[in-house]
């Protein structure tokens, strides 16, 4: 534009036209001072035109502008005489910054030089923000787009979720993303399980929960707490945010939005995203990343479904192999061992326990690891936690046993770390026998596959229990049947050998009375010493046995039945003892005598029972020749197992494995030749068994033999009197 175009138009023209412009608009003259300033640009700048004519617009320029050389060059150009149009950033009286479109356009005298410059400022914020929020929304959807794609990718739930975050704040541009669960404890903790950017630290700093408290009124809280999205714009001005002020205020945060995670059982928990700028998150953006949360929530669905399926092939497949292992044994022990173990395996708990009825008390006889200890108060049916299971027959889940009343073995669980108890009765047709528990540190939630396997293993593991007790109980008949026909043998030949023994030892003794008179008279007619009277010795030593051994065969084959009185098995027992007191003291032998302290009466032949316990203790003293000690121990038993027993051990060199089933046969022994004949323990055995009790030893060679005499206590009868006042 040349000034003689200019001075043919109307001066009041040219000045209406610029003043009532909408565009705002200035002048500036060589000097690069304004003399021209229209009202549109004192609304964009705040500036009246009296303030700015005259001046420089170094006052409309941000600092890093005012040296700028692309700034330079642009002035020179249009100095040169060439327009110029730019975007660039211009400061207000108010201090705002505002993005504009600038035209710089020479004014050129006639001679072609510039004399002035014509400027145009165009307010491009609107463009600006619309521009942001297609690049915002592009760069969510490429956000979306990539997070879908780590979705197909993911294997792992871990890994699903930091990818997630990454991606969020790689690809969204923002500084901060993370995934908290929510906690079912009594504080309703929301646990970080992932997160990238920048404020890693802050979650560390931070406290968070989704109770309606003060740590629960952030976005995550309330996400979790309402299940809709919480946006909080301005979280410096928010008082909800208060609790986390000073922490986003060290990293930069302006604002923060969070979007629940939902799952079948409800909402799991939460994804949070922060910005650096306030109001960061428009609706769109809301959307998409709303979207990518829902996404988020049914990856994670679906890789928990995934691992629920592996979980219980696996299961399945340890199932199968434990149920093998379950039919290898019939041994109860070993069954009840085998199924901890299944169950501890399959169900992935910190230790499983069976409790089984005996008594009617409910006792523990297996759990994993290790073996049951005493630590384990046995329970009544109908009483505590375990024995009301047994008592009802039904299915308990104890999320707190802390907390029970009925759980009355708080140290026993203590002791092992476990609090929450998943417990399942084991049936033997309508009848409970015993109680599966599943013990965890803290409450678990079963998936309805666990339950169904669980309550096929009750099942399999019920079906194992009854057939290990069915083969025990067999087995123990079978023993049963096996002693009582060994006993009939016995019997049968001890009574084929007592009629032998009866009429040999008559047969024997006749001549052996001859021998024996012969041999005295040759020994007493014989020298002193000489050759004849040694042999005369020899015969009537040898003789003397016989006739001992033949006393023992008459005494053998008698069949007399025992008188029964009333008499005090102590007593008797001590005074067999006492018979044998100098023998024991010459023998150098201790005596330890342990009498009961409680008085009980025996229904029996006294003297039958004095010559077993005489026989007995001296046989303890000839299998110590070198010395030893002598226990004489008696006492009453429980009125449940009702008796007397006694117990005599010596310290001597014990009986032989293979010998222990044949000490009770007649003729058998372990003494030298003229020690005995292998009648005493056979007598003593009829003699305790005539008097309905029983007789057996304990043995190992080296280490002593220990003889038990066991009684039934006579049943209100009153002791004889000793005829003392």
């Amino acid at each position: 534009m040349r000034m003689t175009d200019l001075d043919k138009i109307p001066s009041g023209l040219l000045k209406s036209i610029f003043m009532e412009c909408a565009d705002p608009l200035g002048v500036l003259d060589a000097e690069g001072k304004f003399i021209l300033w229209n009202p549109a640009a004192e609304r964009l700048f705040g500036y009246s035109a009296e303030e700015v004519m005259g001046t420089a617009p170094s006052q409309l320029f941000v600092p890093e502008e005012q040296e700028n050389q692309s700034r330079r060059e642009r002035i020179a150009r249009v100095l040169a005489g060439q327009p110029a149009r730019f975007e660039a950033l211009r400061r207000r009286k108010d201090g705002t910054l505002i993005p504009l479109e600038i035209s710089l356009t020479p004014i050129k005298d006639e001679a072609g030089n510039v004399i002035a410059r014509f400027s145009i400022y165009w307010d491009i914020r609107e463009r600006k923000h619309a521009e942001e929020r297609l690049q915002r929304t592009a760069r969510s959807l490429r956000m979306l787009s990539d997070c879908n794609q780590a979705l197909l990718r993911a294997r792992a739930e871990a890994e699903l979720l930091d990818e997630i975050c990454r991606i969020i704040v790689e690809k969204g541009e923002y500084p901060l993303a993370w995934v908290g669960y929510a906690e079912d404890d009594p504080q309703k903790t929301i646990r970080p399980m992932a997160s990238h950017g920048k404020g890693a630290d802050y979650l560390k700093s931070a406290r968070f929960s989704w109770a309606d408290t003060l740590w629960g009124q952030g976005p995550a809280g309330i996400a979790i707490r309402t299940g809709q999205p919480a946006n909080f714009e301005n979280i410096m001005r928010d008082s909800r945010f208060l609790p986390w002020q000073a922490l986003a205020r060290e990293r930069g945060f302006q604002s923060c939005i969070a979007f629940p995670l939902h799952a079948s059982q409800g909402v799991l928990g939460a994804l949070a995203v922060y910005s650096g700028k306030a109001g960061a998150f428009d609706q769109k953006e809301i959307d998409i990343l709303n979207e990518n949360a829902k996404d988020l929530a049914y990856g994670i669905n679906a890789l928990r479904k995934d691992r629920e399926r592996e979980d219980f092939l696996k299961q399945l497949t340890t199932f199968h192999a434990i149920a093998g292992k379950l039919n290898e044994s019939l041994a109860l022990d070993a069954v009840l061992g085998h199924i901890v173990q299944a169950a501890k395996e399959i169900l992935q708990v910190a230790l499983a326990a069976i409790f089984m009825v005996q008594d009617g008390k409910v006792h523990l006889k297996a759990e994993t690891p290790g073996q049951p200890d005493e630590g384990f108060r046995p329970l009544p049916i109908g009483e505590g936690l375990i024995g009301r299971i047994v008592g009802r027959g039904e299915m308990v889940h104890c999320p707190r046993l802390d907390e029970d009343g009925h759980w009355l073995n708080g140290a026993w669980s203590g002791k092992r770390g476990v609090n929450a108890m998943l417990a399942l009765p084991l049936h033997d047709g309508e009848r409970t026998v015993g109680v599966l528990g599943l013990f965890t540190p803290e409450e678990r939630r079963y998936t309805g596959n666990e339950l169904r396997l669980i309550f096929s293993f009750v099942q399999y593991a019920s079906i194992a229990i009854r057939n290990a007790e069915s083969h025990s109980r067999l087995e123990s008949t079978y023993r049963e049947l096996e002693r009582s026909q060994k006993l009939l043998i016995r019997s049968e030949k001890l009574s084929s050998i007592g009629t032998l023994a009866a009429g040999a030892a008559h047969e024997i003794l006749n001549p052996t009375n001859v021998i024996s008179l012969y041999a005295q008279r040759l020994r007493e007619e014989s020298e002193k010493g000489s050759p004849l009277g040694q042999a005369a010795e020899v015969i009537c030593r040898n003789v003397s046995r016989i006739v001992k051994i033949c006393d023992d065969l008459r005494r053998f084959s008698r069949d007399e039945k025992p008188q029964f009185h009333p008499f005090d098995p102590d007593e008797t027992l001590r005074t067999s003892h006492r018979l044998l007191e100098r023998q024991i003291a010459l023998a150098s032998i201790s005596l330890d005598e342990r009498m009961s302290g409680t008085p009980a009466c025996v229904m029996g032949d006294k003297h039958q029972m004095e010559q077993v316990f005489f026989n007995l203790i001296k046989n303890a003293i000839e299998a110590m020749p070198e010395g030893g000690r002598l226990t004489v121990a008696s006492r009453k038993l429980d009125e449940g197992e009702g008796g007397w027993e006694c117990r005599i051990a010596d310290t001597g060199v014990g009986i032989p494995r293979e010998a222990m089933d044949k000490i009770f046969d007649p003729f058998f022994t372990t003494k030298p030749e003229d020690k005995g004949t292998g009648l005493g323990l056979a007598v003593s055995h009829g003699i305790v068994e005539g008097h309905g009790g029983q007789l057996w030893a304990e043995s190992a060679p080296g280490r002593g033999t220990t003889f038990f005499v066991l009684l039934p206590l006579a049943e209100k009868a009153p002791l004889p009197s000793n005829g003392k006042a």
